[in-house]
């Protein structure tokens, strides 16, 4: 293993830098002030200071336990990769059952998709593979396993449960590759090169971090005065454009750059 996965305090200071202060400042200048502006105080500490569920910023400190739970055994995952997916799944296991404070049940579930890229990338699966399966195909089995596991929680019991779990984890495996790979495809045949993709690319984090409560107003604002299908159309455009006209501004200086998370 190369990089920054070498010294695990520093790589931890600098994803802290990335990932904790961007959810300290974004919460604290707006998800937390809108919150309680439209639903009132109640659970702002359950939510945002304890981070159970902190709207869209759970991303941040999932994606922060993830590397916390990693850098550890990256090495294991690398050399036996075998015995790092029995790791990855107790890991998993654990993130089901512990209290999901800072989202740190969530971090380690999803360490468990985080091996599963880490081996796309080390064997190159994507171009020995999966680059390889017809569009049409991850589309399929997307439907399939979306209806079996909608079938299988009609049930109840633990075997169903633990049934719904393990086709959970499949379907969003699939999803998520198979969402990459169109996507992928798509820009290479119509985007290659384009400007504003390369544009969008980089304030991408940014427009997440604050899009959510920006459709809020705009839901309250237009919502019963037009048809839904144009106030989906609202929500995205008003969306799209204050957040981008945000991080056009925060990435103008230093300080407002590292407040955020952007290089």
């Amino acid at each position: 293993m190369g990089g920054g996965y070498q010294r695990y305090l520093p790589f931890l200071g600098n994803k802290a830098k990335r990932l904790l202060i961007p959810y300290v400042f974004i919460a604290t200048i707006w998800v937390v002030p809108v919150y309680i502006y439209f639903w009132g105080v109640e659970d702002v500490l359950l939510k945002f200071a304890l981070g159970m569920s902190p709207s869209q910023l759970w991303f941040l400190l999932m994606l922060f336990w993830v590397f916390v739970v990693f850098w550890p055994i990256s090495r294991i995952v690398d050399k036996k990769p075998v015995l790092g997916g029995v790791l990855v799944s107790i890991f998993f296991c654990l993130g089901v059952v512990v209290p999901n404070y800072f989202c740190i049940g969530s971090g380690l579930q999803y360490t468990l998709f985080f091996y599963f890229g880490f081996l796309i990338r080390k064997f190159d699966f994507g171009n020995k593979i999966l680059y390889k399966v017809p569009s049409y195909i991850y589309i399929l089995i997307n439907v399939i396993l979306f209806i079996v596991v909608k079938l299988v929680e009609r049930f109840d019991g633990l075997l169903f449960s633990l049934l719904i779990l393990g086709f959970n984890v499949i379907l969003h495996s699939i999803s998520a590759i198979g969402v990459f790979i169109l996507l992928q495809r798509f820009v290479n045949r119509f985007l290659q090169n384009s400007k504003v993709i390369n544009f969008f690319a980089k304030h991408s984090m940014v427009i997440y971090l604050v899009h959510q409560q920006l459709i809020y107003f705009s839901i309250g604002w237009f919502n019963t005065l037009v048809p839904p299908v144009v106030l989906v159309l609202i929500n995205f455009a008003f969306a799209m454009i204050i957040s981008t006209i945000f991080s056009a501004l925060m990435s103008m200086t230093k300080v407002t750059r590292f407040l955020v998370g952007s290089k």
